[in-house]
């Protein structure tokens, strides 16, 4: 078996890291496997795995034909047996490259995609062409029921993951945690709150901020860690300014090392406004045994159990953020601890690198079944 994927870029997000995942899972296990991306800073991090460079991330239609031919070129000379595609304009790509190659093609969708006309449902097709589709959370699936009447027996679960290697207390550098506690000065008895993520509208931090400004009294300190949208980042500092939090919330910029600001922390936040397709950042917090605040849609029903390893907001009411933000501060050590801990247990149990991995290589398999 000889599996390709193809992906816009390697350098930054979720769909890149599951690729590279994906790929040294199938390096590890002595299978044939390449990348063909634009390329980007992750590349380094591939182990035995060929990267094949085309731009593939442009979504001009005569870039897609003639990155198509490139690419069945390269499938048939290097008897490659699936195309695995994972974003829309590669999907395109991939599609007619497997048609050209006349090998299988299956995909992994990754999100929600714009459906508001014909057009937007048109362009993301691709991505429910393949013999068989991966779908990250039930969330997923649904949607493609819904909205596309997608047939049961061609979808696949394959739940997005952590890494459990990354994520795990006891494999952490005490001293890194110790500097974190001391630059940010985290040794002072506030309960630590902590949100990582790209600032965005869709993100939650202007959000997050205006919940907190309705607590402001309580006994917290929050750390706003990512870099971003710039107009994003000044509306919270302007939030931050207007209600006097200054000393209660902390921006750190981006950050290479986020497991380390969620073992600092406390309670840690997953607060996107629009509907999460699964979302790492739950699985993270979790595993690294914090409880967890997410909004209550998409794939957060299916990641923070409510009462038992977290807690749920409704998305658009900021009073409701507040209370269980409150309620979860005022939690007393030893229950936030034991919640941490059942949270770990959980994300284990169904969530990891390997059971990813495995169920995306089902995927090919079932798909190369005469």
């Amino acid at each position: 078996m000889k599996i390709l994927q193809t992906c816009p870029k390697l350098n930054q997000g979720g769909v890149e890291r599951g690729t590279i995942e994906f790929a040294n899972y199938l390096a590890d296990n002595k299978i044939d496997n390449y990348i063909c991306s634009n390329g980007g800073i992750l590349v380094k991090e591939l182990t035995n795995t060929t990267h094949f460079t085309l731009p593939v991330h442009k979504k001009n239609p005569v870039n897609i034909i003639k990155c198509a031919f490139k690419l069945a070129k390269y499938v048939k000379n290097n008897d490659i047996d699936i195309i695995y595609a994972r974003s829309r304009a590669p999907a395109w790509v991939g599609y007619f490259a497997a048609k050209l190659a006349k090998v299988e093609y299956v995909t992994t969708y990754h999100g929600a995609y714009s459906h508001e006309n014909i057009f937007k449902k048109a362009y993301s097709w691709p991505m429910r062409a393949g013999k068989k589709i991966g779908v990250i959370s039930e969330y997923i699936r649904q949607h493609l029921i819904d909205v596309y009447n997608t047939p049961e027996d061609k979808m696949m679960t394959a739940y997005r993951c952590f890494n459990q290697d990354r994520f795990n207390l006891d494999d952490l550098n005490t001293k890194e945690l110790e500097a974190i506690k001391e630059k940010y000065n985290l040794d002072s008895g506030e309960v630590i709150l902590c949100l990582v993520g790209r600032f965005s509208k869709t993100k939650g931090q202007v959000e997050l901020v205006r919940a907190l400004s309705k607590i402001k009294n309580e006994n917290w300190k929050l750390l706003l860690v990512g870099s971003g949208d710039k107009r994003v980042s000044k509306k919270v500092k302007d939030i931050i300014k207007e209600q006097k939090l200054e000393d209660k919330i902390i921006l750190t910029g981006n950050q290479t090392k986020p497991e380390y600001f969620y073992a600092v922390a406390d309670i840690c936040f997953s607060v996107r406004v629009t509907p999460e397709a699964f979302g790492r950042t739950p699985l993270e917090a979790q595993a690294l045994e914090k409880i967890v605040i997410a909004t209550n849609k998409g794939g957060h029903l299916e990641t923070v159990k409510d009462g038992e390893t977290g807690f749920l907001v409704q998305t658009e009411n900021l009073d409701d953020w507040a209370e269980k933000i409150k309620q979860a501060i005022n939690l007393d050590a030893e229950t936030r601890t034991n919640m941490g801990k059942q949270a770990k247990v959980w994300v284990n149990s169904k969530y990891t690198l390997e059971e990813m991995c495995k169920s995306e290589l089902a995927i090919c398999k079932e798909v190369l079944k005469k």
